[in-house]
């Protein structure tokens, strides 16, 4: 997992525009949002596969145990659906629709200027409106 939050770190300064730059150029905004959709998909997978790694070994021990007469894998605590690896499903599953309505919005690298410009077509629609208006004499 630190590995991955490296990584995300490195795509995250990207995909914002954190990092120093003459330009806002929304391709490279869109190369870093895409990369953080990738590598956090690379990475749920990599989750996914310890995960089964991990259940297999249990079931391969508790086998063993029974075999063996032990019962110290079957007699721990069971968690149930509060197992950790259902919590990492839900944090991966919640970073890939993150990364996905974020790079949905590549063109307005941040909320501000989402804003502005709806702000701004706005005003231009009223404007125009008003114009239409008054050519028609209905003002």
């Amino acid at each position: 997992m630190s590995v991955y939050l490296a990584a995300l770190g490195g795509l995250l300064s990207m995909a914002f525009g954190l990092f120093t730059s003459n330009s806002e150029n929304p391709e490279q905004i869109l190369i870093g949002r895409i990369g953080g959709f990738l590598v956090t998909l690379l990475f749920f997978w990599y989750e996914l596969r310890i995960q089964s790694l991990i259940n297999h070994s249990l079931r391969i021990g508790a086998e063993l145990e029974m075999a063996l007469g032990y019962n110290h894998i079957r007699r721990r605590p069971s968690w149930r659906w509060f197992r950790s690896q259902h919590v990492t499903i839900v944090v991966f599953l919640f970073l890939i629709v993150f990364w996905l309505i974020l790079t949905a919005f590549v063109f307005y690298p941040s909320p501000e200027k989402a804003l502005k410009s709806f702000l701004i077509h706005r005003a231009d629609v009223d404007k125009i409106n008003r114009q239409e208006l008054s050519i028609d004499g209905t003002n």
